[in-house]
C-alpha cells in the first residue's frame, strides 16, 4: 500500500519496510539507505499490516509510529534490512 501523502520518494527496484516502531520506510535497492518514511498511527498500522496476519498486527498493538521522533532512528537503515544487503551483495 503506498502511502496516502505524497511525495513518496522511492527506488523502482528498492523495498517498503514497515518497522516495529511504526515507521514505514522506503528503501533503495541495495537495502543501504532511507529514501523516505512515514510515521503510521495505529489506525494506519492496522490498515496495513492487516493483510501480514494475526502475528504481525499482536506485535503492533500499542504501537505508534508518530512517536518516534529521533531523525537518526527515522532515517536508519532496520537492522535487518542490513543484514540482507550484505548477504545479497553482488
Amino acid at each position: 500500500m503506498p502511502p496516502r501523502e505524497a511525495p513518496w520518494r522511492s527506488d523502482p527496484n528498492g523495498v517498503s519496510h514497515l518497522g516495529p516502531d511504526g515507521v514505514l520506510r522506503s528503501l533503495n535497492a541495495d537495502h543501504t539507505a532511507v529514501l523516505d518514511f512515514r510515521r503510521l498511527s495505529p489506525e494506519e498500522l492496522k490498515e496495513l499490516a492487516a493483510p501480514m496476519g494475526q502475528a504481525t498486527l499482536d506485535a503492533l498493538v500499542g504501537v505508534d509510529g508518530r512517536d518516534v521522533i529521533d531523525e537518526a532512528q527515522l532515517w536508519a537503515v532496520p537492522a535487518q534490512e542490513k543484514w540482507l544487503s550484505n548477504t545479497t551483495a553482488r
